[in-house]
């Protein structure tokens, strides 16, 4: 099945550079078209979404830019209930570092192109009825454009023994090995993880997962280390629709400009009705950095209601808020964003929108600070 969009938009901005002094303003024209494909087999399943963006500047044609998405799947099972296959390949435009200004999805400012391409060749087979084995083979390259971040290689194998104890407790043991090879900003390791991993489904909406284990890195330069890791979480579903979950957790991240890092999180969320929705988070989140000396620091939130007034017409409002505490260099940041939009189907595949959005982001570098409104009108087809 395929299916092709083309949207319209276009923008004012009074800061299309972040600036925080000699703010440009600007009106700029983006079209946007877009192609999905996706075929399911007996024993394959494959999807893929594009969009190509050209953004077009009144006044400042030299910002004149053009981005590619790109997301693929490929999943196969060659030998039935046996050998299994999994490749995606993901080109995005990210940011290089959270610290630097950036307003994504709005402004191209400290933004590059990302290509992840990953391989996942396994074989799983049931050994009783209750549990299963699964081993198998990882490959992941990442790439950067413009060397806005370290390229790198992941080359690894997994094992994964699973049990379902009862109908509602499942447990798991798995062994991991990676081995990196990173560029010249930092050093190559490998790593061992060994998990011990839990699902319990309490009632029909509730359920509770845990993950507890522990990472050794051993170094291509230096002395080797070793960390544990965690992965607790809850989830409650709501029977007038939405839900609620809460987690805490230790995980391994990788940076673009300075390597893997662990991130201690503590997160809550909330999605509650229908036709008006009411979306709540809260976070804090350290990434303590393996290879690098820097600590982050970042806690905030955010709120927004979605209202469907009618089955072509809704609107929305949302607020975001957030604290930013860095070290080498020493840096505190806070940010808040604002926006609202309603959305109009003129048809059963065209659609009318229009939005603002406001950016304020307050530093204790002033070169780094700026503020950004955005005046948005859209228009779309679905074909």
């Amino acid at each position: 099945m395929a299916a092709f969009s083309l949207t319209v938009r276009e923008d004012y901005n009074d800061n299309i550079y972040l600036s925080s002094i000699n703010e440009e303003d600007d009106f700029i024209t983006r079209i946007i078209p877009g192609l999905s494909f996706g075929h399911e087999g007996a024993r394959y399943r494959t999807s893929i979404k594009y969009s190509f963006e050209a953004r077009m500047y009144k006044d400042n044609s030299e910002a004149n830019d053009e981005k590619h998405t790109l997301s693929a799947v490929f999943s196969a099972e060659p030998i039935r209930r046996l050998l299994y296959i999994d490749v995606t390949d993901s080109f995005r435009r990210v940011p290089s570092d959270i610290r630097r200004p950036t307003n994504v999805g709005e402004v191209y400012v400290n933004l590059y192109d990302k290509n992840t391409f990953a391989a996942r060749p396994y074989i799983k087979r049931s050994i009783t009825p209750r549990m299963s084995v699964e081993a198998g083979y990882e490959f992941t390259d990442t790439d950067y454009d413009q060397s806005a971040g370290e390229d790198f290689v992941y080359n690894g194998a997994f094992l994964v023994l699973e049990s379902q104890v009862t109908p509602k407790l499942t447990l798991s043991l798995g062994y991991d090995f990676r081995d990196k090879d990173a560029g010249e900003r930092t050093e190559d390791f490998s790593y061992h993880k060994a998990t011990l991993s839990a699902a319990y489904r309490i009632t029909r909406d509730l359920s509770l997962d845990a993950a507890v284990g522990n990472g050794w890195f051993d170094y291509e330069k230096r002395r080797s280390e070793e960390h544990p890791f965690w992965n607790v979480g809850i989830e409650k579903s709501f029977a007038w629709g939405g839900s609620s979950s809460a987690r805490y957790s230790r995980v391994i991240k990788d940076s673009p400009l300075y390597g893997s890092y662990l991130a201690d999180s503590a997160k809550l969320g909330i999605s509650y009705g229908k036709r008006i929705t009411l979306d709540g988070n809260a976070f804090i989140t350290k990434n303590d950095y393996l290879t690098y000396a820097r600590k982050d620091e970042l806690k905030g939130g955010g709120l927004g209601v979605s209202w469907k007034i009618s089955r072509r017409l809704s609107t929305s409002v949302k607020g975001r808020i957030s604290r930013q505490e860095f070290t080498n260099p020493d840096e505190k940041i806070d940010l808040w964003s604002a926006e609202c939009g309603v959305s109009y189907l003129a048809g059963k595949r065209t659609f009318v929108s229009a939005r603002y959005r406001y950016v304020d982001r307050d530093s204790d570098n002033v070169l780094s600070s700026y503020t950004n409104n955005i005046y948005t009108v859209s228009v779309g087809i679905e074909i």
